[in-house]
């Protein structure tokens, strides 16, 4: 999906562009069957930006220490700008 797109992006941060798009299309999805099935209100986009960055800091806990801190920084700065 993200094939074409990913070629633009440093090979270094391909991971991690990739790990944030995966984040966004999962919280997206969470935030719809919510609302479809569950009868939940979205009733900012900032509830999804959540939702995203604690996707990010639960699946930061599989890769490497450095890599790691990496995605717990920018999530939480994520946070912070949202």
């Amino acid at each position: 999906m993200f094939g074409r797109w990913l070629t633009c992006v440093p090979k270094d941060m391909r991971n991690l562009v990739l790990m944030g798009a995966t984040a966004l299309c999962w919280s997206i999805w969470l935030s719809r069957n919510g609302v479809f099935f569950d009868n939940k209100m979205v009733s900012s986009p900032l509830q999804v930006i959540t939702l995203v960055t604690r996707w990010l800091r639960t699946w930061a806990i599989l890769h490497k220490p450095g890599l790691r801190d990496t995605i717990v920084v920018l999530s939480r700065r994520l946070d912070q700008v949202a």
